[in-house]
């Protein structure tokens, strides 16, 4: 199930610019392809995402973002400890109910494609507007 995972947040990690500023134009774009790495993370398909499937999520953030196993172990050594994942994953947990929902889930998506939009913009300047 990893692998579905990393398959489907490819999109964060794109640097293709004009594909990601398509994706944050179109609302129903947005939902769609926030839908996909929505469904591939709740592996209990009860609609929610718990603590459990929001760290595998993270993880496999963390293997794409992350250029080699010595950067992994680093990455997670220092800043992925248990107590982070858990303070990020209340952070985005928006209505305390200890779950993500879609909603919840769509508006982490949007944050990190805006993210990555600005990460690969040559002046992110200009996109800060947007």
């Amino acid at each position: 199930m990893n692998n579905d995972i990393s398959n489907c947040i490819d999109i964060w990690f794109s640097s293709d610019i004009k594909k990601c500023q398509e994706i944050l134009a179109n609302k129903d774009k947005l939902k769609e392809e926030s839908k996909k790495i929505f469904q591939v993370t709740d592996t209990n398909k009860d609609g929610l995402i718990d603590f459990n499937e929001f760290s595998v999520l993270i993880k496999e953030i963390e293997k794409k973002s992350c250029k080699s196993q010595e950067e992994i172990d680093r990455f997670e050594r220092d800043y992925l400890t248990p107590d982070m994942v858990r303070k990020t994953f209340v952070t985005f947990d928006t209505n305390k109910d200890d779950r993500i929902d879609l909603v919840e889930f769509q508006e982490i998506f949007a944050d990190l494609m805006h993210a990555n939009l600005i990460a690969h913009s040559e002046n992110p300047i200009d996109l800060m507007g947007d």
